[in-house]
């Protein structure tokens, strides 16, 4: 039993890790693809993994804990999840909402056409199948946390809280529409924070909800 729950914690911080690792290279890829450039990548939070300055003279950073991420565009101070302070006056970019909508997209839709490929491939290839009669590999059963992880935090990235991309994409849009700096569109200080309490618990629920699912999966490459 203490290794069953030992492995699905293994596994879920690989998965974690991963999901991570692939929403900030969507956004990266993306910001590049559309002539924006990053000038850092970080992947995770906590005490520094690893870290250089490449040659391109962007600053990738990978730390312990698989939770949080960013990429820094332009001259922009502050730490960003994709571009949050994109005005030319403020972040020293030249971005259109064309470009900004794909940026900011692009890191949960990494994950969600990420996990749609991997269920096909488990569904083709591994023949998940399996997992009705409660036997799969350990490999199939990483794999299957895998993509569920990427779907469910993709997902959850969508919803319009105002720290999430999907809220970025709506202030996107708003700004546009208005021609107003990002940073002026957000509801009062007493709706913001009604709405990150709410995005806290919704975390928190995704949080405990994809722990018990690692421990559900993993259990089936055990006959758990």
């Amino acid at each position: 039993m203490l290794f069953h729950l030992v492995d699905a914690l293994v596994s879920l911080y690989i998965a974690t890790f991963m999901c991570v690792a692939v929403h900030e290279l969507g956004h990266f890829a993306v910001a590049r693809c559309v002539g924006v450039r990053p000038t850092a990548l970080v992947i995770g939070s906590g005490p520094l993994l690893w870290g250089r300055v490449g040659r391109d003279g962007v600053s990738y950073q990978v730390g312990w804990v698989p939770l949080g991420g960013h990429i820094r565009l332009g001259k922009a101070e502050s730490d960003l999840d994709a571009i949050d302070h994109a005005e030319p006056h403020e972040g020293g970019l030249d971005v259109n909402l064309s470009k900004i909508l794909a940026i900011v997209a692009a890191g949960p839709g990494a994950n969600i056409a990420f996990a749609f490929g991997l269920m096909a491939v488990l569904h083709h290839l591994l023949h998940v199948d399996n997992v009705a009669a409660g036997s799969v590999g350990l490999g199939t059963a990483l794999g299957l946390l895998t993509a569920n992880v990427f779907l469910i935090y993709g997902v959850y990235n969508l919803l319009p809280f105002p720290d999430t991309d999907g809220g970025l994409l709506v202030r996107s849009v708003i700004s546009s529409v208005h021609s107003c700096p990002m940073d002026d569109v957000l509801p009062s200080a007493h709706v913001v924070r009604a709405l990150r309490a709410i995005n806290s618990w919704t975390n928190f629920a995704v949080d405990i909800y994809v722990t018990v699912l690692s421990v559900a999966i993993t259990g089936l490459a055990f006959g758990a």
